[in-house]
């Protein structure tokens, strides 16, 4: 087998190990990489849960999404994040030390001691060794997203406030899967790789779309900006293909 200087074995057919597969980005992902590629599921919906399930596979790629997310959530059960996002992403890196590991990380890592969610995936890392890709996504969208994020509660009128003259970067998951897509296809091998749509919004500006809402100042654990800059995906000629605008346009008539 040839072996590139990515770390990908070039042979048919190709094999993918995903973790949280059956979660809102994996949803995604597998049904896109399964058209093409072998793939092999772990996530606790099905009853494999990472933290202690058997790790062994032949596969020329792993795709690790599994994890806690949720910063507000972080603050009320930090252990969690500091178990199942730090050593399930150990275990990982310990048993897959010569395949090319892709691994979700966060815009949240640049500030990682406002929260237990960031300061996990800043430990993350840290510890990813050189055969392994971060992959800091910023704010995700889309259908099947969990019902406590930012756009389905301000979709279903539920938002209970929002922090005013906050900065977010909303990314539609189908960009998202196909900016995976490309690092996969472009042989992308630098430790960390910036992930959003490089749209700026303004929360408070985004008040035609609340029916009613408390606008309150944001708190210290959470960032006033997520803000990534994204030239290194745009140098592999991905480019986006929604925005938030749009979608909330076309959901809000039909939720």
């Amino acid at each position: 087998m040839k072996q590139h200087s990515s770390g990908l074995t070039q042979h048919l057919p190709f094999k993918v190990l995903l973790t949280g597969s059956h979660g809102f980005i994996g949803y995604h992902l597998r049904k896109r990489l399964s058209k093409k590629y072998k793939i092999f599921f772990i996530d606790k919906k099905i009853n494999r849960n990472l933290l202690y399930c058997n790790l062994n596979y032949d596969v020329d790629l792993v795709i690790h999404l599994a994890g806690y997310s949720g910063v507000r959530e972080s603050i009320k059960n930090p252990f969690n994040y500091i178990i199942n996002n730090i050593i399930c992403s150990w275990r990982l890196f310990n048993k897959f030390k010569h395949t090319k590991i892709l691994y979700a990380s966060s815009s949240t890592v640049v500030e990682p001691f406002r929260n237990p969610y960031s300061f996990s995936k800043y430990i993350v890392e840290k510890i990813a060794p050189s055969n392994t890709v971060g992959m800091r996504f910023t704010t995700v969208y889309g259908p099947k997203a969990p019902k406590n994020m930012f756009v389905p509660l301000l979709l279903k009128n539920k938002l209970k406030y929002v922090n005013k003259n906050y900065i977010r970067d909303f990314i539609h998951v189908d960009d998202l899967v196909s900016a995976i897509e490309t690092i996969i296809k472009k042989k992308y091998n630098k430790p960390t790789i910036n992930i959003g749509s490089g749209d700026i919004y303004k929360l408070n500006k985004l008040d035609k779309f609340f029916k009613k809402v408390i606008f309150k100042n944001g708190n210290m654990f959470e960032m006033k900006s997520n803000m990534l800059d994204i030239k290194e995906l745009k140098k592999l000629k991905w480019k986006k293909k929604k925005t938030l605008t749009k979608f909330l346009i076309q959901n809000l008539k039909v939720s």
